[in-house]
């Protein structure tokens, strides 16, 4: 039994290409290409629906920097909600200061016991 062949996408493109720019028939190039008919006919389906047109798969390198990205894209989402809240809350805080002093009853009671005697 022959051992299984795998075949670039590039080679796949070109069979298909020559097979549909009706250079060969379909028995040609199984000739040619030493392949079976029904293989080149799969082939011609798949590139027909738009497979083999220049598919590049990423490498491991590219798919770690994928996820690198991804990972500090959550980073600073959470550090832009961090900051969003701390703003907020400061702005809360120097509203509830403000408040605690009047023009007309002065300056809000110390919290501090010292001075009460």
């Amino acid at each position: 039994m022959r051992a299984r062949r795998h075949h670039s996408e590039e080679f796949k493109r070109q069979v298909c290409e020559e097979y549909l720019s009706q250079r060969a028939g379909v028995a040609q190039l199984s000739r040619r290409h030493e392949l079976s008919p029904s293989l080149i006919r799969i082939w011609i389906g798949k590139y027909e629906q738009g497979g083999y047109a220049g598919e590049i798969r990423p490498s491991t390198q590219e798919k770690q920097l994928a996820a690198r990205v991804a990972e500090l894209e959550r980073k600073i989402a959470q550090l832009t909600l961090e900051n969003d809240l701390l703003k907020k809350l400061e702005a809360h805080a120097r509203r509830q200061r403000s408040a605690q002093s009047s023009v007309i009853s002065g300056p809000g009671l110390s919290p501090s016991r010292k001075d009460a005697k």
